[in-house]
């Protein structure tokens, strides 16, 4: 079975199957409203999407790309990764410092942030530094792990972590433990993992801390403190679940005029020298919100994720989720497979692509599809920046 399979199956089983019980129980919780009247459709909606990844996944482009030798790969010191991880942390940290002078780092759950797309980008540079050095910490095969890839590892999620308590990012704090389990895996050191799983108290105590004010104290709620972190997990977890019951109400309810929205919004976030503006005055995910309802009209900061399902489900019923499955199946597995596992670029690549199928389900299409596309173009760049250096030593 392709790995990128296993990858949709493992995304299906986490986001559906484990918060069923649950929902089964409570349709009706503290976050969330579900009609089991619609799980019929709501399944069927998971196999058609799952067949037309699967279509996808057999025309994927051929890769392997920068292939080499365990020896070579040992032996290459990965001077422009270095570079890479370091130019990245200081872009993240001048970015974040001004964006904190501007009060635009911190959210406010009744005002939102300050968005300012150039320097919140910058912002993020920390999570490629991040993937990267994670990488570069394991590298694929019986390879030894080196000090300094080490520490620029715990550099970067150091800073990752620190950046997730100031914003109050639930999914912040838990990145690096995701990242590492990821890597992990890709690279073929399971037992690293069991390793890393003893890590998971530390990044579940972090979660509860960054959750303590958004929920506990932004919420007066008077019910048992199981039943609040019962329905708070499901709520999130189970969201590309719970999502469609809003999506088939509003389907029902009013006419749904083809946009091609999700390609103008893959365009718009592409360097394209301002030529195609995103097709939403806020962000998708506050008109995706209000078209369903679920947010009021005065609410133009807090977003709605739609997910990869509910997305095209709305646009276009079963035939988008049987296209649309094609589409992000073919480019999953065409990412998986475009650049050698034995180069550290490959490996970037491909947990870029855990990444891809993981969050796909919790956002918006075109998010995931532009950050791959982009982890596409960067892995090729420092593949090809490394053949460069490795070629003008070999000529000295």
């Amino acid at each position: 079975m392709p790995a990128t399979r296993k990858l949709l199956l493992f995304a299906i089983a986490i986001y559906a199957l484990l918060p069923l019980p649950w929902v089964l129980w409570r349709p009706v919780g503290l976050f969330y409203d579900f009609d089991l009247a619609r799980l019929p459709v709501i399944v069927a909606a998971f196999v058609v999407f799952t067949a037309g990844w699967m279509i996808g996944e057999t025309f994927r482009l051929p890769g392997d790309w920068f292939a080499m030798t365990p020896e070579a790969a040992a032996g290459r010191q990965w001077v422009i990764s270095v570079v890479a991880i370091l130019a990245a942390l200081a872009c993240s940290s001048a970015a974040n410092a001004i964006l904190a002078s501007m009060g635009a780092l911190t959210i406010e759950e009744s005002t939102g942030r300050e968005r300012v797309p150039f320097l919140s980008t910058l912002g993020n540079a920390h999570i490629f530094a991040l993937i990267l050095a994670a990488c570069l910490m394991f590298p694929s095969g019986s390879t030894r792990t080196s000090r300094w890839a080490m520490l620029l590892a715990l550099v970067a999620a150091a800073i990752t972590v620190g950046l997730g308590l100031v914003e109050e990012r639930r999914t912040a704090v838990l990145l690096p433990f995701a990242v590492f389990i990821a890597v992990a895996l890709v690279t073929g050191r399971s037992r690293m993992v069991w390793r890393l799983l003893l890590t998971a108290p530390l990044f579940v105590a972090l979660f509860a801390f960054t959750t303590y004010d958004r929920l506990y104290q932004a919420n007066d709620i008077n019910e048992d403190v199981l039943v609040i972190a019962g329905d708070a997990v499901v709520g999130r977890l189970g969201n590309p679940l719970l999502i469609l019951t809003p999506v088939l109400e509003n389907r029902e309810s009013s006419a749904q005029p083809f946009r091609p929205q999700t390609l103008r919004s893959v365009a718009a976030a592409l360097p394209n020298l301002g030529l195609v503006k995103p097709p939403f005055a806020h962000s998708y995910g506050n008109e995706f919100g209000q078209q369903l309802g679920l947010l009021p009209p005065d609410n133009d900061y807090t977003g709605i994720n739609s997910g990869w399902l509910g997305e095209l489900l709305l646009l276009g019923g079963f035939p988008a989720l049987l296209v649309g499955g094609a589409v992000l199946g073919w480019l999953a597995a065409s990412c998986w497979q475009l650049i050698s596992v034995s180069h550290p670029a490959g490996v970037f690549l491909r947990v870029m692509v855990v990444i891809f199928v993981v969050s796909g389900f919790q956002m918006e299409v075109a998010f995931p599809i532009v950050s791959l596309l982009r982890a596409a173009a960067l892995a090729f760049g420092l593949a090809l920046a490394e053949e460069a250096v490795a070629t003008a030593r070999g000529t000295r």
